[in-house]
């Protein structure tokens, strides 16, 4: 199971990673108010660290979440599940989302990391809320349409069409526009660039778990 789980998440995260990094480039970009790209090698500005990090992060949700789901789980314990989920792999995302993020928006000073734990307390909430979601939702439509596309599709509109507010201002944290969560808040506007969030995470969604689902099946 632990092999099965882990070659599928490294598999789907590679690949979702190179396809979709340019729309998660817009969103961030969006968030932090740099609408502007003078040329287009600009979209995959950044895409280092997640390339390096997505692959084994989405492995690591992966192999958690199967180690705590049983087949007779209710839906509450699916949330349960995605929630300690989320919460372990928002904490080892985010040093690699505070390299990306800053070098999307073309933020290149990196000497303080007080960034990082500014960000810490809306990262693990994000984790959670988000986690709870993803994992119960996509495990629960799985479980009755037996279609890992469709279900990983809608797993991702979902989840974006209600996290891009916390994801805003976690963007703002990481790259400087905003010292705090109450000003980030402030700012307004926190769903700015969600229609590139919830086009990036119906695509990516679908194609990661259709992949992660026939690596397991041929595994």
């Amino acid at each position: 199971m632990f092999k099965e789980s882990f070659l599928s998440g490294v598999g789907g995260g590679i690949i979702t990673t190179v396809l979709c990094h340019p729309l998660d480039t817009l969103k961030i970009r969006l968030q932090t108010g740099k609408m502007s790209i003078n040329n287009y090698h600009l979209l995959y500005r950044g895409i280092t660290p997640p390339i390096l990090s997505a692959p084994f992060i989405a492995a690591c949700g992966f192999t958690i979440n199967e180690g705590l789901k049983s087949e007779n789980d209710s839906f509450e314990q699916k949330i349960r599940n995605g929630i300690i989920t989320g919460t372990c792999v928002s904490l080892v995302s985010l040093p690699f989302d505070y390299v990306k993020c800053r070098l999307q928006t073309e933020v290149l000073s990196m000497r303080s990391y007080s960034h990082i734990t500014r960000a810490l307390p809306i990262t693990i909430i994000k984790g959670m809320i988000g986690g709870g979601i993803y994992y119960s939702t996509y495990n629960h439509l799985f479980q009755i349409t037996d279609n890992a596309p469709l279900s990983g599709g809608i797993t991702g509109g979902v989840l974006w069409s209600i996290i891009q507010p916390i994801d805003t201002i976690k963007t703002r944290l990481l790259t400087d526009t905003s010292p705090s969560i109450y000003t980030a808040y402030q700012k307004g506007r926190l769903y700015r660039g969600v229609g590139y969030a919830v086009s990036r995470g119906i695509v990516a969604n679908s194609i990661f778990f259709g992949i992660s689902e026939f690596i397991k099946l041929r595994i």
